[in-house]
């Protein structure tokens, strides 16, 4: 799955909003590890459908101003979790495309789970960058 949207914003602004992003729900996110380009993230999922809450740890590949890619370290439901936030400046450098994709899955088999899935991810992916948005803009 993959979602972009337009950011009047750097490179640099809108890489940072991702990272903040991290921290920015404190209840449902905890940073674990970051450095070095690497952060360990732990996240739970709420109400998604057929398998509820949902508890995971992805470790995020920072390749600054252009790219994060995350991987899924552990799921307590989630078989697959990874992606990548791809960064690509306008000519002018004063605006960005951020490019959001996503794939996952989980182990359980259930009717209509892709169509499901992708539903939640959807939403779950445009809530993120609506965020990344706000927040480089208003930076």
């Amino acid at each position: 799955m993959k979602k972009s949207i337009e950011v009047n914003a750097t490179p640099e602004a809108v890489f940072n909003a991702i990272i903040s992003y991290r921290s920015s729900d404190p209840e449902s996110r905890t940073v674990r590890s970051a450095g070095d380009g690497r952060a360990t993230i732990e996240e739970k999922f709420g109400g998604v459908p057929i398998i509820g809450h949902s508890m995971i740890t992805y470790e995020e590949v920072e390749v600054p101003f252009e790219r994060i890619d995350y991987t899924l370290v552990k799921g307590d439901k989630l078989a697959k979790f990874e992606g990548a936030w791809v960064l690509t400046a306008s000519p002018d450098g004063q605006s960005t495309t951020v490019e959001l994709t996503a794939d996952l899955d989980i182990a359980i088999a259930f009717p209509f789970k892709d169509q499901i899935l992708n539903a939640q991810a959807d939403q779950d992916m445009q809530r993120r960058l609506t965020y990344i948005k706000e927040f480089a803009e208003n930076a």
